[in-house]
């Protein structure tokens, strides 16, 4: 029910990191996946950056992480 809730940008995020790590890899991201259903957007895009997907994809997870922390669209 909280991805609902969600603005689309964080909406956006999410289905992005679903799409490029599957479901099953998504859900890893507990602590991103707790974070964001909390309304704890700046902790969500820190647990994102210290995972080794962040490392795989660089500069993806960064423009994703700053959208999740804002809430805004990378431009």
């Amino acid at each position: 029910p909280w991805f609902d809730a969600l603005d689309d940008v964080r909406k956006v995020v999410l289905i992005s990191m679903v799409f490029n790590l599957g479901f099953k890899g998504f859900i890893g991201f507990r602590r991103t996946i707790g974070a964001v259903s909390r309304g704890e957007f700046r902790d969500a895009a820190k647990f994102m950056l210290e995972s080794l997907w962040a490392k795989q994809v660089r500069n993806r997870a960064l423009e994703l992480s700053e959208m999740m922390a804002r809430g805004e669209w990378v431009k």
